[in-house]
C-alpha cells in the first residue's frame, strides 16, 4: 500500500471521528450537579443576603464557630446580647451535595449550640448559619476540615 496525501487525509478524518466519539462518550459520564437546585431564586434574594452580612458585621460580638476534633463536635457560640435566637445551619459538602443537611438552632442557657461531627464524612464542609436575634436577620459562613 502506498502512503500518499489522500491516505493521510483519510487517516486524519478517521482519527478525528473516533476522538470526537470518545470525547462525547466521556462527557456523558461526567456528573453535572448544580451547586444549588434553585440558583435563579437565590440570585434574586442576594440583596437580603447582603443586608444579613451587614447586620452580622455590625455586631459587637460575632458568632463564634469552634471545632473540637478530639471529641468530634462543633460549638456555635452566639452573641449573648441577642435574645430570642432562632434559625438554621446548613452543612454544605462542596464535593457531594447528597451529603448536605440542615440543623435547627436550639441554643442552651450559655447561648451555645453543640453539634456532633462523628457521623459526618471527612473532608471539607461549608457551614452556613442563617439566624435571627431580636428580630434582626444575620448570616455567617465558615469552612471546616473534618
Amino acid at each position: 500500500m502506498k502512503f500518499n496525501w489522500g491516505t493521510g487525509i483519510t487517516l486524519f478524518y478517521i482519527t478525528f471521528m473516533f476522538t470526537m466519539i470518545y470525547m462525547v462518550y466521556q462527557s456523558t459520564l461526567e456528573d453535572r450537579n448544580l451547586v444549588v437546585e434553585n440558583y435563579y431564586e437565590k440570585d434574586l434574594q442576594y440583596q437580603s443576603h447582603l443586608d444579613k452580612l451587614n447586620n452580622t458585621s455590625a455586631l459587637k460580638n460575632d458568632l463564634g464557630i469552634f471545632q473540637n476534633q478530639a471529641e468530634k463536635y462543633l460549638r456555635f457560640s452566639f452573641p449573648k446580647e441577642l435574645t430570642d435566637v432562632k434559625g438554621d445551619i446548613l452543612f454544605y459538602r462542596p464535593s457531594d451535595s447528597s451529603k448536605d443537611f440542615n440543623t435547627e438552632i436550639k441554643i442552651n442557657a450559655e447561648h451555645e449550640l453543640r453539634i456532633s461531627t462523628a457521623e459526618m464524612q471527612s473532608g471539607v464542609w461549608k457551614i452556613k448559619v442563617n439566624w435571627e436575634g431580636d428580630k434582626t436577620p444575620y448570616y455567617k459562613e465558615a469552612t471546616i476540615q473534618i
